[in-house]
């Protein structure tokens, strides 16, 4: 797994996430745009606000980098000489791919009703509670909570986002 993170009794777990400048990455895949915000927004790495009355939209918490992807080609398209036609179309997955990258007081946010630091929490939860990922994607690493997985970004071969 990617790093090492103590929770508030010093136990020491292995998780998905990768430090990057003193930000932390996550990199997760859900079935849907729609899972991945509910899951996103449970989490506390969105928030819902309401663009027009009646109408709410998503957004990143305080301190969240969001960069959304959606779905990916994860082999590309061949062309033909003329480098216009399509020989072989791209092989694509459909689902739903973001990268979200905590900064400094978004690591400091504490969960009221545990008094544990929520990005500690969120990740122990993920890699104790959710089931090894079966559609995976090169070589990839993932645990499955919820129609979400969450990707060891160390078994990724090329990010689709350095920040």
């Amino acid at each position: 797994m990617s790093i090492l993170i103590q929770d508030q009794h010093d136990t020491e777990h292995d998780v998905f996430a990768a430090w990057q400048g003193g930000r932390l990455l996550l990199v997760v895949r859900a079935d849907t745009r729609e899972d991945g915000i509910a899951a996103a927004v449970g989490e506390g790495l969105l928030i819902m606000y309401e663009a027009e009355e009646g109408v709410f939209v998503p957004r990143a918490a305080p301190d969240v980098d969001v960069s959304e992807i959606g779905p990916m080609a994860i082999e590309p398209a061949v062309y033909g000489e003329d480098g216009e036609t399509v020989v072989t179309p791209a092989v694509m997955d459909d689902r739903h791919h973001t990268n979200f990258q905590l900064g400094p007081k978004a690591l400091e946010r504490v969960d009221p009703e545990t008094g544990e630091l929520a990005y500690k929490q969120t990740l122990i939860r993920w890699t104790r509670d959710g089931t090894d990922a079966t559609e995976l994607n090169a070589g990839e690493v993932a645990k499955r909570l919820a129609n979400v997985e969450l990707i060891d970004p160390a078994s990724i071969t090329t990010l689709l986002r350095n920040w």
